[in-house]
């Protein structure tokens, strides 16, 4: 017997696994990796947020000096009076 499947029907299964499995945000000293988080003064310094999604996260006093944001979504994030030296955005 020989299974076949088109790619969009094996794109749906794996789909349906990375949801049923629950899949959970990162998280980075003690910071939660997801949008709309909180986490005022957290330490993500050096930090590799590369396509990380934190869209409307309150970051206020963040430390993000020499983190990597490639393709990072901060989309009204409030980075006020954080650390953003050495942040490498460009991929």
């Amino acid at each position: 017997m020989r299974w076949q499947i088109s790619a969009a029907e094996a794109l749906a299964g794996v789909f349906a696994l990375v949801v049923a499995s629950g899949a959970r945000a990162q998280t980075i000293n003690g910071c939660e990796i997801k949008p709309i988080t909180n986490c005022p003064d957290a330490n993500l310094g050096g930090a590799n947020l590369t396509n990380a999604n934190m869209p409307g996260s309150n970051l206020f006093m963040v430390n993000l000096a020499a983190a990597t944001l490639v393709g990072a979504n901060l989309t009204q994030a409030d980075l006020s009076r954080g650390i953003l030296t050495g942040i490498n955005a460009v991929g």
